[in-house]
């Protein structure tokens, strides 16, 4: 818990104050912003939450009334709301705004079963990400333009989705024909 002269601090927007307040209280953040982001977007969307909650804080530290003892709980509210907030803008792009709302269930070229084999270990938007990329050839920043993502948090899940495919494949889960 951060001290009464700290939370001062970070209610006058002093910038030492802040990775005080992040590192005292990062991981509940993260947890409460995993526990409604992750299944829908990642961790790659986990930290862009957290990161989003401690600006919102900050820029709203000014009106903080309470107590110390109740900072951990404001801060939870407001993780909350971010991440909230992210998931609808994750569900909404995944339900309107992708070209492919759902990938085909069954592929129609012998191609197709191959790359479909490998898509299905991922969840859904990085599914969308793969498919656009290494099928139908889009530029990462075309992705990102597309997914409304940054250049680096599309680079990141196409890096993270080549491993969990690699893992996939060495647990035995993909036959690596």
């Amino acid at each position: 818990m951060i001290t009464k002269r700290e939370l001062k601090q970070f209610q006058k927007q002093k910038e030492t104050s802040l990775p005080i307040v992040v590192q005292t209280y990062g991981g509940f953040v993260k947890a409460v912003c995993h526990s409604i982001i992750a299944p829908i977007a990642g961790s790659v969307a986990v930290d862009e939450c957290v990161n989003d909650s401690f600006l919102k804080a900050w820029n709203n530290a000014r009106t903080y009334k309470g107590e110390v003892e109740q900072f951990k709980y404001w801060l939870g509210t407001i993780a909350r709301h971010v991440a909230i907030d992210h998931y609808r803008q994750y569900k909404r792009r995944l339900e309107e705004e992708i070209p492919l709302a759902h990938l085909p269930e069954r592929a129609t070229t012998e191609e197709e079963s191959g790359i479909f084999r490998y898509l299905n270990v991922l969840d859904e938007l990085d599914r969308q990400i793969f498919y656009l990329k290494y099928y139908e050839l889009y530029s990462q920043r075309e992705l990102a333009e597309h997914f409304n993502l940054s250049v680096s948090s599309i680079d990141n899940r196409l890096y993270r989705g080549r491993k969990t495919i690699e893992r996939a494949i060495q647990k035995g889960e993909i036959d690596d024909d």
